[in-house]
């Protein structure tokens, strides 16, 4: 539980569970959020609930972070998977105003969006898994989906599926996000591979308006 903390550099909090009451204000650092457990499964957004289990981190929680050093939930170790369950809006009324907003897990771990996911700034799903069915917005900010391992295959476009050795990112998956900043998929140090293995239409009723869509290995 914390019920507030400044400084000037990057500020870590990390447990199996946490109450955030009071403000929490890092200057230009990060600010990460992290279980202790790798096998922790973590919830984001309204509705998020802390239990034996699971690390929840509410969207109210989220708005008593001020920063512009960006925001990380989850770890490189992690592998519980991490699911917004309800609606996490960082844009309206935003605070963190810089750096990226990283959701992140390692190998084997799953990123779901069950609920809209919006920011102000860069946005970053990291997973070997990601999964989504609700509408991620970055406004100016690039959006990012990599997987956790390098040597993850990444398929692309209509009928891509998610597998224990493949991201898939499909076409629809592509349609909910809404950005002027651009799309990356893939990483410079990712070696799996990357096909586009169906139709994958972003003209049509364009939410990527900016930015550079690139594939990247």
């Amino acid at each position: 539980t914390t019920g507030g903390a400044t400084a000037g550099a990057a500020i870590t909090i990390q447990s199996d569970n946490m109450t955030l009451a009071g403000a929490i204000v890092s200057g230009t650092g990060l600010v990460t959020l992290r279980a202790n457990d790798n096998a922790q499964a973590i919830q984001v957004g309204a509705g998020a609930a802390d239990t034996a289990a699971t690390l929840g981190i509410t969207d109210a929680e989220l708005d008593l972070i001020t920063t512009t050093g960006g925001v990380t939930i989850g770890s490189s170790t992690s592998t519980g998977g991490i699911t917004v369950v309800g609606a996490a809006d960082q844009a309206t009324g935003a605070t963190i105003t810089g750096g990226t907003f990283t959701l992140l897990q390692g190998a084997t771990g799953i990123i779901r969006v069950n609920a809209a996911l919006t920011n102000a700034v860069a946005t970053t799903l990291q997973a070997d898994n990601i999964i989504l069915v609700a509408a991620i917005g970055s406004g100016t900010g690039l959006v990012t989906l990599r997987a956790a391992s390098d040597a993850q295959a990444i398929r692309v476009g209509a009928g891509a599926v998610d597998n224990a050795a493949t991201l898939g990112i499909t076409d629809a998956e592509l349609d909910l996000i809404t950005t002027t900043g651009g799309v990356t998929i893939g990483a410079g140090t990712s070696t799996g591979g990357l096909t586009v293995a169906g139709v994958a239409d972003q003209a049509t009723g364009a939410t990527i308006t900016g930015g550079t869509f690139a594939l990247l290995q």
